[in-house]
């Protein structure tokens, strides 16, 4: 088995775990009818990575999830993406993402962002994560082939390393 499908497959199982984290905090906290330790730590585990703010977070069992709507998207579009670019045109491939997919992948994800911090509008939670799953598969998928080709580049001579570089 290759090492990228290895890695592949460890980022499934990774985003399973990461997915289910954020859907068993407010399950465990509701059951428990008070925050309990679990579901303290998941809340806390999630701060660094994202603002938490419960008007713009889905809820479950009456209880927000650790992550808003977008970014709790992005991970699910991002486990998504993997499984399916994976799928699509495998685990080995070194051919380039095209860019365009990347651009129009994530514009959307950056016009929305922006035009909320400015006020300009608020996008209700669906659209929010709509946008971020998009944004997430076609971020994961572009990932596949940059990752084989950092593997190649870590198994060739040294002399042959800056091959990629002048392509």
């Amino acid at each position: 088995m290759k090492l990228t499908r290895v890695l592949i497959y460890l980022a499934m199982m990774g985003g399973i775990l990461f997915i289910l984290a954020i859907i068993f905090a407010p399950s465990i906290e509701a059951l428990c009818e008070r925050p309990s330790g679990i579901s303290c730590l998941s809340y806390l585990f999630f701060r660094p990575i994202c603002h938490q703010d419960p008007a713009r977070s889905f809820w479950l069992a009456g209880v927000p999830l650790p992550v808003c709507a977008r970014c709790f998207g992005i991970y699910l579009g991002a486990f998504l993406g993997l499984g399916a670019f994976g799928l699509m045109r495998g685990t080995t491939t070194r051919r380039p993402f095209p860019r365009s997919w990347l651009i129009l992948g994530i514009a959307p994800l950056f016009a929305d962002g922006t035009f909320n911090a400015l006020r300009l509008f608020t996008t209700p939670e669906y659209l929010r994560a709509s946008i971020g799953i998009v944004a997430g598969a076609v971020m994961a998928g572009a990932s596949i082939p940059a990752v084989n080709q950092m593997l190649d580049m870590f198994h060739s001579r040294p002399d042959s390393r800056g091959e990629y570089a002048q392509q």
